[in-house]
């Protein structure tokens, strides 16, 4: 049984990288996760799609800075962004080399920390420097934790179908379930969970 998806990304490679750009702007270790994996199948070419898996993440985390700037002073930003990050993330901007480096690692605080420092006035070329290295570093352990684990992968290919649907079932589940949950029945497994 053939996947759906896999099918798709052969029809055009230039719409190949540009997705995996967006993607890596966008995401993070789910994206570069997953291609790895179509590294590992061939469907990729290793340099085109390591320039686009780079250029990406540096361009998402410009972006999360730049955004730091422009509108980390709204106080609904600050205080949504306090909740997010580690309670003295101050002490951690302070020894802003390695907040960098692992914030690239600690799932869902790269972004909010990179628009915290810009927040805290760190110069951009600074940043820029040590987001290049950092942005090497990640992408060499993800990506390659991702490439090894596609070895396991390809011998499970032919239930990557099945996977996929149930994924997809899930997923609107979820939706639907949250779409369509009542306050009373939210509350109901609020003290189920008690």
């Amino acid at each position: 049984m053939e996947s759906l998806i896999l099918n798709y990304i052969s029809i055009s490679h230039t719409l190949s990288y540009f997705l995996v750009f967006i993607g890596m702007a966008i995401g993070g270790e789910e994206v570069l996760f997953t291609v790895a994996f179509f590294l590992f199948r061939n469907d990729l070419a290793f340099l085109p799609t390591f320039i686009a898996v780079f250029f990406g993440a540096l361009m998402g985390d410009i972006v999360w800075f730049t955004l730091g700037h422009h509108i980390m002073n709204s106080r609904i930003i600050r205080r949504f962004s306090s909740k997010i990050t580690l309670p003295r993330n101050e002490q951690l901007l302070k020894h802003d080399r390695s907040v960098i480096f692992l914030s690239k690692f600690i799932y869902g605080f790269n972004h909010i920390t990179l628009a915290k420092l810009a927040q805290s006035g760190e110069p951009f070329a600074r940043f820029l420097f040590l987001d290049l290295i950092a942005s090497l570093l990640w992408i060499f352990t993800i990506g390659g934790l991702g490439f090894a684990s596609s070895f396991s992968l390809h011998y499970l290919r032919h239930l990557l179908r099945f996977f996929e649907i149930a994924l997809a079932l899930m997923l609107l589940g979820y939706f639907l379930l949250s779409r369509f949950m009542t306050p009373r029945m939210k509350n109901i497994l609020r003290s189920l969970g008690k």
